[in-house]
């Protein structure tokens, strides 16, 4: 991870005090200055701009970089305590980062016909064998029960004990009207076409990998909707964890319907 550290740092495309004085204003009430969406932006503006302005291989490794980074501070934070560290400030600057980073271009896209395409096949015999059908008791013959049926085991739960669940697990007062925050997320992320399509293409373990990626984007761009639990959201693994589950759960599911 210091490597990791190590590297970003190196790319200059983020400044230490860019960094600190976005933790600074994160990490205080959000209600004591103007719109916590625009401090927090400013801060990560200039480095989205420095970024641009790198070859494109450059600006592939650093996105390489922040991700991974992101990815190795998340899971071993739940080891190490990492609390007013460097290692914190810069894990929290980068979830805004990299929610801003342009996506790279897809380019062309590579189309087969032509370049790998099916002319001939061989039907070669390579054993034979034989069946032997004997007299007796005969075995039951059951149809299909839950094969091509089972759901994630997760629990599944309404939008409403979601909020009763946080509140419960970690002291908090929400109430039925912060369900908002939430509907909002679902149907943002349930109306971007990448969503849509992935989750249309992928089992739901699959489709998580993409989801999570985008889960930061979706969070910041709701952040006004709701200071308190989107600083929950970003600042406890352990409360992001629950709420990014259940939308997760909703988000598929509504995405292929």
């Amino acid at each position: 991870m210091y490597e990791l550290k190590a590297r970003l740092d190196g790319a200059q495309v983020y400044h230490q005090a860019e960094v600190d004085a976005l933790c600074q204003d994160f990490f205080s009430d959000p209600r004591t200055a103007d719109s916590v969406h625009a401090r927090l932006s400013r801060h990560v503006d200039a480095a989205v701009e420095r970024f641009k302005a790198l070859a494109e291989q450059d600006r592939d490794d650093f996105a390489g970089w922040v991700q991974s980074f992101r990815n190795l501070y998340g899971y071993l934070s739940q080891i190490i305590p990492y609390q007013n560290s460097s290692l914190e400030r810069l894990y929290t600057y980068l979830r805004f980062l990299g929610a801003k980073l342009p996506r790279r271009s897809q380019g062309d896209r590579f189309e087969p016909d032509g370049e790998v395409e099916l002319k001939y096949y061989k039907l070669q015999k390579i054993g034979e064998g034989r069946i032997d059908l004997r007299v007796g008791e005969p075995e039951p013959l059951y149809g299909p029960d839950e094969v091509g049926r089972r759901r994630s085991e997760s629990e599944q739960i309404r939008l409403s004990s979601l909020v009763e669940r946080l509140n419960e697990k970690f002291g908090t007062q929400f109430t039925p009207a912060d369900q908002l925050f939430f509907d909002q997320i679902e149907a943002q992320a349930a109306a971007r076409k990448d969503i849509r399509q992935a989750a249309r293409a992928n089992w739901l373990d699959d489709f998580r990998l993409v989801f999570e990626q985008a889960l930061d984007g979706l969070f910041i761009d709701r952040m006004e909707g709701n200071d308190e639990i989107f600083r929950r959201v970003m600042g406890d693994e352990q409360f992001r964890s629950i709420a990014a589950q259940y939308l997760l759960q909703k988000v598929y599911e509504q995405a292929r319907t």
